[in-house]
């Protein structure tokens, strides 16, 4: 159906261009004698022949996702589709007249737009309560609902008599939780307050997209860091010293990485919020006698106090949902204990562990995921109720103005120091993945072994495995090293042979059948090298663990040293790192991230197109132009909720909607971004609404008091002194999306995939795999290698990241006004 779509994109474009040539002649050079400006009236048979497209292509593909119709009728509804599409142009030819009300006609079209794009919050929580209730029920008619709710004892087991109790599960995530929202909370407030009240132009534009750095980084990166870094450092600086325990793994490794994420959760938004608060107040407040520092405490923040519990209602969401901070740098033990330094978990990682893999999908051990689901999203639900009735006041003065300033500036240098440190982490970890060593030998190429028959037809010699290629580069290696007449104690033919990657056979042979006139004769060939001999050259490998690998040897090293010498193996940049696909677990050294930097980059397609103009349309509907009644606030609570929604739950809706009901392919990555679209939703919407109120009402005042409608007024003046407020939003969602990996892991794009996705459209249906699940692969694997692959990965996410944020730092620049 995509061609009708085309088809109507095209009549559209055309009818735009017509129906506006038309408006022109029908004023006989006279615009002024039209009720509306030309360009309206082409609006108006653009909309007329999009519109009741779209409603046929919805229409026909529900039906035959939901069976009524056959799977293969894409031809028929397209054609239905082309004929909306013409019918609606004829429509929207036959109105244009002088009197027709062309404005109106259009505003009312966006209106109802932005009124359905609002609606989508109620049917994506209408999406995760059904695709969790059923499911819940069928686990509790199997499993006693007061065992569930309070018992004590976490141990699942698929042969049978599991004990299911969710509170240790509970009790880990309100732990992990507390303290992160303990070092996220004041240090982002106080550096929100010193950036907006206190922080030099220059500051500022520095500052803050540093800070925002931290938004952007994946999940996965944090877990690394928890893992690598900050859990061994706690326990080797505090719990083994105190005698309080001795696993890296920990509550507190978790809470505090966990914390330095949610750090711009809090600030970002919270920063816009004071922006938002008018000057007006500050310059009363100044002229009574307070303090900057009072009037920031006294009036500023209870103005907007709203907001900034928003701020820390997010935050605290994203904390009880977060999964791999938690996967990485917190253990696995489902335990109850107040001891920070012991190992826990919490109920997002156990969703993942028991939904994924081959499991009976009716055995209460796997439904329960669904009933700690909707465990979550009820406790998200209770958290967005609270905000609602909050009405704190703030109750003290400080005098220390001195002191007040400081605590912001303190809270600016310990964010950009914790990005500084954590930046430095993965850099020194990863930068190894972009070289990588290879050997430089020349290979005779056998005609009898590669060609038997001497046709050279690549058919044919397809057939030659790549067992016998490897054999030719063993053969070629041996001679090489036998001409260097080396002596080296211990060395057997194993370990010679053992220096090429057992994915150089493979690479030979792809060379070959690409030109088979190679064959019998003797070319330069350059091969990776093993992957424990590149560690040796990068440090990771050394002599002594040499002695105690069965994939290694110290004669081998000591025979790599020599190779060097000679000029045989070399180490230099690793291109194909970024062009290669993943590999196995024995071949580390060519595994590489280009199916996962292309299922990143279609995934964020589909985020870009669908989630900014849902996000930015519903939130000018709800901010503009929807009434206040029960109906608006219904939508306003959904969107509260969902931006507290675990993201795990979105891939348990993903699962349910798209996959076992749509039917869509699993590890798709239209899939992935539908999910992630459904989950970056809530986000932009929230920081676009933030935004829209920052705009003075007497810009809206003046618009409408010269003759402007109210849609005029909206998309001509609100919006785009609006602008940088919604990139804050956009960069904030769009990051949250690049980075994230548990919902991910539900939709199956933890599959193994070796083959690229064609280009789009056809490509987003192809299996694929993305950034943040390739680096979550990698850390489960044994070899150390893929510890430094996922590094790299994590270098190539944060350059996407970087180039985000410096595009969304130019356009803010050349937007921002400060009222």
């Amino acid at each position: 159906m995509s061609w009708a779509l085309v088809a109507a994109i095209l009549l559209a474009t055309a009818g735009f261009y017509i129906g506006r040539s038309r408006a022109l002649s029908a004023s006989g050079s006279d615009v002024r004698t039209l009720h509306s400006r030309p360009t309206y009236h082409g609006y108006n048979v653009a909309l007329s022949v999009m519109l009741p497209t779209l409603v046929v292509l919805v229409l026909a593909s529900g039906l035959r996702m939901s069976g009524v119709i056959p799977a293969g009728s894409n031809a028929v509804a397209g054609l239905l589709a082309l004929g909306a599409s013409v019918a609606g142009l004829g429509w929207g030819m036959t109105r244009i007249d002088s009197g027709f009300r062309a404005r109106n006609s259009v505003e009312r079209m966006v209106l109802g737009l932005m009124i359905f794009c609002s609606m989508i919050a109620i049917a994506t929580t209408a999406g995760i309560v059904l695709s969790l209730i059923f499911e819940t029920i069928s686990f509790f008619r199997q499993y006693s609902v007061t065992e569930f709710f309070f018992g004590t004892t976490w141990s699942p087991r698929f042969e049978g008599n599991s004990r299911l109790g969710m509170l240790p599960l509970l009790w880990g995530t309100l732990y992990i939780s507390f303290i992160a929202l303990l070092v996220a909370v004041p240090i982002g407030l106080l550096a929100a307050i010193y950036l907006s009240e206190y922080a030099s132009p220059r500051l500022r534009s520095i500052a803050k997209p540093a800070v925002e750095v931290l938004a952007g980084i994946p999940t996965i990166v944090y877990g690394l860091f928890a893992l690598v870094t900050v859990g061994p450092m706690l326990r080797d600086w505090i719990a083994q010293p105190l005698g309080l325990g001795n696993s890296g793994s920990s509550v507190m490794t978790a809470g505090l990485v966990m914390g330095i994420m949610l750090i711009p959760f809090v600030s970002s938004l919270s920063d816009d919020i004071i922006n938002a608060v008018p000057q007006s107040l500050r310059d009363g407040a100044l002229g009574l006698g307070s303090t900057p520092s009072e009037t920031v405490r006294s009036v500023v923040l209870p103005a907007a106090l709203p907001g900034i519990v928003g701020a820390i209602l997010l935050a605290a969401s994203r904390a009880i949902g977060e999964t791999m901070i938690v996967v990485l740098g917190a253990g696995a033990a489902a335990t109850i204990s107040a001891n920070p330094f012991e190992a826990m978990t919490t109920i997002t990682v156990k969703i993942v562990s028991q939904l994924t893999g081959d499991n009976d999908f009716s055995s209460p051990e796997t439904l329960v995921a669904f009933a700690l689901g909707l465990t979550l999203f009820v406790i998200t639900l209770g958290l967005n109720v609270i905000a609602l009735i909050i009405d704190a006041r703030t109750r003290r003065r400080n005098a220390a103005e001195k002191r007040f300033r400081a605590y912001g500036l303190t809270a600016i240098v310990i964010a950009c120091t914790m990005l500084a440190v954590l930046v430095f982490t993965i850099v020194r970890d990863g930068s190894g993945a972009f070289r990588q060593t290879y050997l430089s030998i020349p290979v005779a190429l056998d005609a009898q072994v590669l060609d038997p028959k001497g046709n050279r037809d690549p058919a044919e010699m397809a057939g030659v495995l790549t067992l016998s290629y490897g054999q030719v580069l063993d053969r070629a290696l041996d001679a090489a090293v036998a001409g260097l007449d080396l002596q080296i104690e211990g060395l057997e033919s194993g370990d010679i042979d053992g220096l090429i990657s057992r994915d150089a056979s493979a690479q030979l042979r792809d060379r070959v059948l690409a030109d088979p006139d190679l064959v019998g004769q003797t070319v330069d060939v350059n091969v990776l090298a093993n992957g424990r001999i590149d560690g040796y050259f990068k440090g990771r490998v050394t002599m002594e663990t040499a002695a105690r690998d069965a994939n290694t040897s110290p004669a081998q090293l000591m025979l790599a040293d020599e190779l060097v010498e000679a000029g045989l193996l070399v180490t230099r940049f690793n291109a194909g790192f970024l062009t290669a696909a993943d590999a196995s677990d024995q071949r580390p050294e060519a595994a590489g991230v280009g199916v996962a930097i292309l299922g990143s980059l279609y995934m964020m397609l589909v985020v870009l197109v669908l989630a900014v103009p849902i996000g930015v349309a519903a939130s000018i509907y709800l901010e503009e132009f929807a009434p206040r009644n029960r109906w608006t606030d219904l939508i306003e609570v959904n969107i509260a909720n969902l931006a507290a929604v675990p993201s795990i739950v979105f891939g348990i809706l993903g699962l349910a909607v798209f996959i076992n009901f749509a039917g869509l392919p699993a590890s798709a990555p239209i899939v992935g971004g539908l999910v992630l679209t459904l989950m970056t939703l809530p986000t932009i919407i929230i920081a676009t609404r933030a935004a829209l109120k920052a705009v003075p009402p007497s810009i809206r005042d003046a618009a409408l008091g010269v003759g402007a409608s109210r849609m005029q007024t909206v998309f001509h003046h609100v919006l785009p002194l609006a602008a940088p407020g919604i990139l804050t939003g956009t960069i904030i969602g769009l990051a949250q999306a690049l980075g994230e990996t548990a919902p991910l892991l539900l939709i199956g794009m933890v599959a193994f995939v070796r083959e690229f996705p064609a280009a789009p459209p056809e490509g987003l249906f192809d299996p694929a795999s993305a950034l943040p699940v390739q680096v979550y692969n990698w850390t489960q694997r044994s070899d150390p290698a893929f510890v430094e692959r996922a590094s790299g990965a994590i270098i190539v996410l944060l350059i996407f990241l970087l180039c985000m944020n410096l595009l969304a730092i130019f356009l803010r620049r050349k937007f921002e006004r400060r009222w």
